[in-house]
């Protein structure tokens, strides 16, 4: 099978504190087939970061959104159908910038990287309210 890594977009892989220590590192940092694993057997850590490979990330260079929305809608399934872990879980669902392709607002440039633009968070629970969207 393949995959693409992208070195720049694992933020822990900077962090001295877990990338010097072995027992750390490959303690916290597993595959998502573990992710499966933990989520069917409702042993999930109290947080989770999940990082797709290059494939699946939405990124307009190397994948496509409903890639990402897969994956994504993979996750979600599989916590919505343990109903004790899904009682009890929120995920948050945001993407990198991706280069202004997620905003469809006007991103005003105060200097040559501009002032960044607006980077889409869903949240996903069973205590969310369906349909809120909020602005702030």
């Amino acid at each position: 099978m393949s995959d693409q890594y992208c070195n720049i977009c694992n933020g822990f892989q900077y962090q001295t504190q877990i990338m010097t220590n072995d027992e750390v590192r490959t303690s916290h940092i597993v595959d998502t087939d573990q992710l499966y694993k933990d989520i069917r057997s409702g042993e999930l850590p109290a947080v989770s970061f999940v990082k797709p490979s290059g494939w699946v990330d939405s990124h307009p260079a190397s994948s496509k959104w409903d890639l990402f929305e897969g994956f994504t809608k993979k996750i979600v399934d599989e916590v919505r159908s343990n109903p004790e872990l899904w009682e009890s879980t929120a995920i948050f669902v945001t993407t990198d910038e991706g280069g202004g392709y997620h905003d469809s607002g006007y991103v005003q440039r105060l200097d040559f990287f501009g002032d960044g633009t607006r980077i889409p968070l869903i949240v996903v629970s069973r205590w969310t309210e369906p349909g809120h969207i909020s602005h702030n």
